[in-house]
């Protein structure tokens, strides 16, 4: 869960993702809009600064781990991880987080940043 409210969702992990194989069969075949030497492309000019790049950080080791009772979503998830995280103490890495319980992974990202984290999960079944 992101504490902005992006990338928020509920989903059953178990269940088979459709989404990642696109059907363009219907799509439009490529075609060029302009010419390199058209009128469109008369104006650029070099970029001033420089272009965003995506990186990938590789989480090893948390900064600090925390466990706890789960506790009810609210329409604020700013202020459910704000509770989540008092209703938690420090512990070590679970292996497993039984029903009823959550975890918190904090990692030191070394320098303030706005970004997205993603997960892989491995067994999201419980199997």
């Amino acid at each position: 869960m992101s504490i902005y409210g992006t990338g928020v969702e509920d989903r059953d992990l178990r269940l088979e993702e459709d989404w990642l194989e696109t059907n363009v069969s219907a799509w439009d075949a490529a075609r060029v809009v302009q010419t390199a030497q058209g009128p469109i492309w008369q104006s650029l000019r070099p970029r001033a600064t420089a272009l965003p790049v995506e990186e990938f950080c590789k989480l090893d080791t948390p900064w600090q781990v925390r466990t706890g009772p789960t506790i009810p979503a609210s329409d604020d998830p700013h202020e459910d991880i704000r509770k989540a995280f008092s209703v938690s103490t420090v512990s070590p890495a679970p292996a497993v987080i039984p029903r009823g319980r959550q975890a918190i992974w904090v990692f030191d990202l070394g320098e303030s940043r706005a970004c997205l984290g993603g997960a892989e999960l491995t067994a999201a079944g419980g199997e």
